[in-house]
């Protein structure tokens, strides 16, 4: 038989509301409604709202437990949580399963969303992966070896080096893109992309950059009846009418402090190589696959992000070649200074990684 001691209005107004009532409370309740009580008469005597009188006497047992009360007991337990901690921490593999996946190998009970809700609060979440050059082992080690080499470089040694690179631009490419539409309009033709599949056509330029110095962008051109670029097309159009000159302009102090560099592309061999010697033009080894560790790759990936985010795109050659001059007119060297600056600790990275890829 329910306990039909009445409590005092004081102690039953210092409930807290976030807390279940005490069997005592609902007793008292339950108590003056069977003796004829109503719901008037039981709150002038406890307190308690007519809402909660109602809620407590039409509840099918003496102690109800409350819609999301706070000691519900937890469905993915603290044990669970590490074992999908070890879990995605022991290899790629797991690392690239889904939380439905995790949730079957591991035998969990908790739904999808509870596991993907516990682990985001913990910092886990399921991201696109960045994208990075294969580096071989053999790659790595000549990247830790240049690393290792150039590691007590400063600034004011770095600020010396000349930085260039080819780059190829492809036209009728662009990337995604938002619009405002409501869920009908999904397929309306002033809502969609066009892709274009076929009718592509690219061009290769060339560009250096030093700490205050920018060279001509050159459209480097194919010879008739030569499939592609090779080491004479490279020395004809780019050594001969803009690095060589450059060159002959600085003392012969500049010439022996300064550094021109050039990736292992084919290109830069063959009939460029020696010319290049007999000019006593400074280079490095530079290691293969370490687009991370040359500043002009940050140049070329910014160009290209802003074509994609033009109103028209580009459909010819012609086009894309406008485009990509009036993006180059753009560039100051000053304004991409820091990333000369922080060549230092991009090779303490590259030493810490163990010649691996860095972020770039």
């Amino acid at each position: 038989m329910e306990d039909s001691i009445i409590l005092s209005p004081g102690v039953l107004r210092s409930h807290n509301p976030n807390e279940n009532w005490k069997t005592p409370v609902r007793a008292a309740v339950r108590t003056l409604r069977r003796e004829g009580a109503s719901y008037g008469q039981i709150k002038a005597k406890t307190g308690l709202s007519r809402s909660t009188i109602q809620h407590i006497v039409k509840a099918h047992t003496s102690r109800t437990t409350r819609k999301g009360k706070a000691n519900k007991s937890a469905i993915l337990k603290q044990a669970d949580v590490k074992r999908i901690f070890r879990f995605v921490s022991e290899s790629w593999a797991n690392r690239t399963k889904s939380w439905g996946r995790v949730k079957a190998e591991l035998r969990l009970e908790a739904s999808i969303t509870t596991i993907r809700r516990v682990m985001k609060a913990h910092g886990y979440r399921r991201c696109v992966t960045c994208k990075r050059p294969f580096i071989s082992k053999k790659q790595a080690a000549e990247r830790l070896a240049f690393a290792l080499k150039y590691r007590w470089w400063g600034t004011v040694d770095w600020k010396k080096v000349i930085w260039s690179n080819e780059a190829t631009f492809e036209t009728r490419k662009r990337g995604r893109i938002w619009v405002t539409r409501r869920p009908e309009e999904k397929n309306h033709l002033d809502y969609i992309q066009s892709v274009y599949r076929s009718g592509r056509v690219s061009i290769i330029v060339w560009g250096a950059i030093g700490w205050d110095w920018k060279s001509p962008l050159i459209l480097l051109t194919k010879e008739k009846e030569i499939r592609g670029i090779y080491s004479k097309i490279y020395l004809n159009q780019v050594l001969e009418p803009v690095v060589f000159p450059w060159l002959d302009t600085l003392s012969e102090q500049q010439k022996k402090e300064f550094y021109f560099m050039e990736d292992g592309a084919k290109i830069h061999k063959g009939f460029a190589k020696l010319p290049r010697q007999l000019k006593g033009l400074r280079g490095f080894k530079w290691p293969s696959s370490s687009p991370d560790l040359n500043p002009i790759k940050k140049i070329w990936r910014w160009m290209k992000n802003k074509i994609t985010k033009l109103e028209t795109i580009p459909l010819s050659i012609e086009d894309i070649w406008e485009v990509v001059q009036e993006l180059w007119s753009e560039v100051d060297p000053k304004e991409w200074r820091y990333l000369t600056k922080r060549l230092t600790c991009k090779l303490e990275d590259v030493i810490k990684s163990k010649g691996m890829a860095t972020i770039y």
